[in-house]
């Protein structure tokens, strides 16, 4: 009576107010384990893993710039080096080409010399020594050496002209031919230390030269006017 009242006739149904107390699905065979559902959920992004590849690209961006500045470095050293070089040899070439150019000079007096030393003792011709004596009189000129006689022979004729006494020790500065319109050397009296100490200014303040032998003040005068007009 009871049962068709809690779960009807034909005992399929059931009051609300009296629910089962019995279901099959709680019934458990001895030894086996109610089965959990498990659930997969994707693995979540990790934030870790992403900064380390951004790091680790940042990384070979800046390996491959170092190894760019490295190149460039190499390369600027090496172009330095080869400028440098350049600059080396503009320099030699400069200073070659200067030497040339004062053994140029010093041959030139040179064979003014030795023409000199032969020329026949004949007066020139088309001018006479007086017009010479005008004509070089008014340069600046610079006698260096020369015996005393001599010397004193030619200041008459040349009031203006600087006659230097080479061995005179420090009392003469080798200076005193810097502003010269030419300077002659009486190689009869100089020494080669005194002579060289001169000829490095002559050389440096590019200062025309010549030399004087023997005592012949015509012949001193004609020599000297031949310079100044091949100069011209």
């Amino acid at each position: 009576m009871l049962r068709e009242v809690a779960y009807g006739i034909d005992g399929s149904g059931f009051y609300k107010e009296f629910p089962p107390l019995f279901k099959p699905s709680d019934v458990q065979v001895k030894g086996q384990k109610k089965q959990k559902k498990v659930v997969v959920k994707p693995a979540p992004v990790s934030e870790k893993s992403e900064e380390a590849e951004s790091t680790e690209k940042i990384l070979e961006e800046l390996e491959i710039l170092r190894r760019k500045i490295h190149k460039l470095e190499s390369d600027n050293s090496c172009l330095r080096i080869d400028l440098s070089k350049k600059r080396k040899t503009e320099e030699e070439n400069k200073e070659l080409n200067a030497q040339m150019k004062c053994v140029k000079r010093e041959l030139a007096a040179l064979r003014s010399y030795v023409y000199g030393l032969t020329e026949q003792d004949e007066p020139v011709e088309s001018e006479s020594v007086e017009q010479m004596k005008r004509e070089i009189s008014t340069l600046r000129i610079i006698i260096i050496g020369g015996h005393t006689n001599w010397v004193s022979k030619l200041k008459k004729e040349f009031p203006n002209w600087e006659f230097v006494n080479p061995e005179a020790g420090g009392t003469t500065s080798v200076s005193i031919v810097n502003n010269a319109d030419r300077v002659y050397f009486f190689t009869d009296t100089i020494s080669h230390s005194r002579y060289y100490q001169f000829m490095n200014n002559i050389r440096e303040h590019k200062v025309e030269f010549g030399y004087i032998h023997g005592v012949n003040i015509d012949k001193n005068i004609r020599n000297i006017y031949r310079d100044v007009i091949e100069e011209r």
